[in-house]
């Protein structure tokens, strides 16, 4: 009977068009918490391949070439968001999905592309923090949070020094563990029954990670290799 059902084959070809996703598999963790979702983490794919398409449309355009066409960009993204933020019912739930994912994402970037000039500093960090506060409890505060949000977490990663860089070499695991926690705490829920949070966590986390490990190794480092250099 799954493998009769036509929602059964058309799981992953409707999660590869990013923008029609098939939430569930027919029957798979039907009496779980979240039944509804076979893997909820996919939520986001839709999102994430609209922002690589932003960034592949503005580098046609010439968008990051000099620092006042960046910062022109920037503008507008702020603009956006703050629109957004102001006025949520004026906008599409996707739409607004999409300005509050792709908003964090264009401030990574942009301190990526201008890490020459840009500078990464404590002072600068508790400066925003300041501002934040101020603007609490208004309409600014989520673009405000977001700011500091995305800047403190690149500041933060730049502290590292000597040995606590060395996990560095084994890997990135970390969308790994994302995209593979949810399928597997399910499993773990089926096999054991409920569980508290921390138990399932702990029971799941070795599944997890392995998967993760493996897909770093197998698929993920092997395609970012082959996108910066497209001959390998």
């Amino acid at each position: 009977d799954y493998l009769a059902t036509a929602e059964t084959w058309a799981y992953v070809p409707r999660g590869l068009s990013f923008a029609w996703r098939q939430s569930a598999l027919p029957g798979v963790f039907a009496d779980h918490p979240h039944a509804s979702e076979t893997n909820g983490s996919l939520w986001s794919l839709e999102f994430e391949v609209t922002c690589y398409a932003a960034v592949f449309l503005v580098g046609l355009l010439r968008g990051f070439d000099t620092r006042p066409r960046l910062v022109l960009l920037i503008l507008a993204l702020v603009a956006v968001k703050a629109a957004t933020a102001l006025m949520p019912g004026s906008f599409p739930p996707r739409l607004l999905n999409l300005v509050s994912l792709g908003f964090p994402f264009a401030l990574g970037a942009t301190l990526w592309i201008g890490r020459g000039w840009l500078p990464l500093s404590p002072l600068i960090l508790a400066a925003l923090v300041l501002v934040l506060a101020l603007f609490w409890q208004t309409g600014l505060q989520r673009i405000l949070y977001v700011v500091v949000l995305s800047y403190g977490t690149i500041l933060i990663a730049h502290v590292p020094t000597g040995p606590l860089l060395l996990y560095n070499r084994l890997g990135d695991y970390s969308y790994g563990i994302y995209v593979y926690a949810w399928p597997v705490q399910q499993t773990v829920t089926g096999l054991a029954g409920p569980l508290s949070p921390l138990t399932n966590i702990l029971l799941a986390l070795p599944v997890v990670l392995s998967l993760a490990i493996l897909s770093w190794h197998l698929v993920e480092k092997p395609a970012l290799a082959r996108a910066r250099n497209p001959r390998a």
